[in-house]
C-alpha cells in the first residue's frame, strides 16, 4: 500500500497510532518515497550506481529527485510551523516526535494518502499548503498522481528563463525545449480548469458543506491522494460518481486526456498568420 502510494492501512484511524514509532515512520516514508519517485528514476539510479550501465543520471531524474526533496522539506516546515501548538495535532508530541509527524504527514500528503495526525483538525493554513502539495503529486511514471514534480520543475525552470531573457531553458549544461515549457504550462491549465468545473458541480450539490472541505476533497481525488477531512462519507452519490471521474482522470492525466479528446481537431497547416503583438499582464 505504501510503494503503490495507494494509502489504505487496516487500523480504524489509518496510521494516527504510530505518529510516535520512528520505525514505521521511516520504513513507511521510504517505501512511499520510492514509489513516487517512478520507475525510470529508481532504474536511472540503479543502472548509474550499480551495474554502471547508464554513463550518465537522466535530467528526469535530477528533477524529479530535486523537486520532489524541496516539497518535502517546505511540507514539513510548514506544518511545524503552523501546527506547533495545535492541540488537535502537534502540540502534545515531544519536540522530535513534532518533527517525524510533520515530514511524514508533508511524504504522504504529496502521494500517499496515509495520515498520522488528524486531517480535519489541521488549520485552514495547513491544509491550504496540502492542497498545492497535492496537486504536484508525485514524480512521472511513478505509483503517483498529481501534475508531477518535473511539470513544476520545468515551470520554474521556463519562468526564470524569461525573467532572465535568456533564449533557451537552460538546467546546468542542458537546456529544454520551450515546446515541454507550453506542455507544462497546458498540463497546469487544463488539471486547474477541469478541477474547478469538478468543484463548481459540487458547490450546487453539496449547498451545505463547506467551500474549503469540498476544494480539498476534489484536489485530493485529482491527485489521487485519498486524504480528506471527514467529509466523503457525507457527500451524495452524484457527488461520488464525481470524485470517481476526478480520480481516473487525474490518474491517467489530463493532457493526455485532452490530446485524446482533440486529436480530430489537430491539423497541420502549411501557412501562418500575420503575427501581432498584444499587452498582457
Amino acid at each position: 500500500s505504501a510503494f503503490s502510494n495507494a494509502g489504505f492501512a487496516l487500523f480504524s484511524d489509518n496510521l494516527v497510532s504510530f505518529k510516535g514509532s520512528w520505525i514505521v515512520n521511516i520504513t513507511i516514508s521510504m517505501l512511499v518515497i520510492l514509489g513516487g519517485l517512478g520507475f525510470t528514476v529508481i532504474i536511472n539510479l540503479y543502472n548509474y550506481y550499480i551495474t554502471q550501465k547508464d554513463k550518465s543520471i537522466l535530467l528526469t531524474t535530477k528533477i524529479a529527485i530535486k523537486y520532489s526533496f524541496i516539497l518535502l522539506i517546505l511540507g514539513t516546515v510548514v506544518t511545524l510551523f503552523f501546527e506547533y501548538k495545535n492541540e488537535s495535532t502537534l502540540l502534545n508530541l515531544t519536540f522530535f516526535e513534532k518533527i517525524g509527524a510533520s515530514f511524514f504527514q508533508s511524504m504522504s500528503t504529496r502521494t500517499a494518502g496515509f495520515n498520522t495526525v488528524s486531517i480535519s483538525s489541521l488549520r485552514e493554513s495547513t491544509a491550504l499548503f496540502y492542497i498545492f502539495l497535492m496537486f504536484v503529486g508525485a514524480s512521472p511514471g511513478s505509483t503517483g498522481g498529481g501534475i508531477k514534480t518535473t511539470t513544476i520543475g520545468v515551470l520554474f525552470l521556463g519562468v526564470r528563463s524569461i525573467l532572465g531573457g535568456l533564449e533557451d531553458v537552460e538546467v546546468g549544461t542542458k537546456r529544454i525545449s520551450w515546446e515541454l515549457f507550453y506542455k507544462a504550462i497546458a498540463i497546469v491549465v487544463i488539471s486547474i480548469f477541469y478541477i474547478s468545473i469538478i468543484l463548481f458541480l459540487l458547490v450546487i450539490i453539496e449547498s451545505k458543506q463547506n467551500f474549503f472541505d469540498l476544494l480539498f476533497e476534489v484536489v485530493s481525488a485529482y491527485g489521487t491522494v485519498g486524504l480528506s477531512r471527514d467529509l466523503t462519507p457525507l457527500l451524495h452519490d452524484s457527488s461520488k460518481l464525481l470524485l470517481i471521474l476526478t480520480m481516473f482522470v487525474g490518474r491517467v492525466g489530463s493532457l493526455t486526456i485532452a490530446l485524446f479528446l482533440s486529436k480530430n481537431l489537430i491539423k497541420t497547416k502549411k501557412y501562418k498568420y500575420p503575427e501581432e503583438n498584444i499587452l498582457i499582464g
